[in-house]
């Protein structure tokens, strides 16, 4: 089989259907939604191809246009994600394990600073 003609492997629907399913659960290790965004745009590949027709037929014969459809969708997809499920309004972002409104002092401490600047740069917060 030539990848770069319509007989590839990336012009079986259930390849990409199969892709989706392994970044599905390839996202339970890692964290955020990076791999479910690929996962969405593989499986709206694999969906427009199992359903063949026109689009179906004119996607499975261009290899370049299977990759723009999969980035398109999974850029999509991931934006959807973190519109609906990303970082909510009033949620603390922690860096190396510590929050940076509670943690501070003894994040400071652990590099050098005094323990009365950290207290004063949270106050001002």
């Amino acid at each position: 089989m030539d990848m770069m003609t319509g007989d590839g492997l990336w012009s079986l629907w259930w390849v990409w259907l199969a892709l989706a399913l392994g970044l599905g659960i390839l996202e339970i290790l890692a964290p955020g939604f990076i791999l479910l965004g690929f996962a969405i745009g593989a499986a709206v590949v694999g969906a427009l191809l199992a359903l063949g027709g026109p689009l179906g037929a004119y996607l499975g014969g261009s290899f370049t246009l299977t990759l723009v459809v999969f980035a398109v969708f999974s850029l999509i997809g991931w934006i959807g994600l973190r519109r609906t499920m990303g970082v909510r309004k009033g949620q603390v972002k922690t860096w190396i394990g510590i929050s940076t409104k509670t943690d501070s002092s003894r994040w400071c401490q652990s590099f050098g600073s005094s323990a009365s600047t950290a207290r004063a740069a949270s106050a001002g917060s």
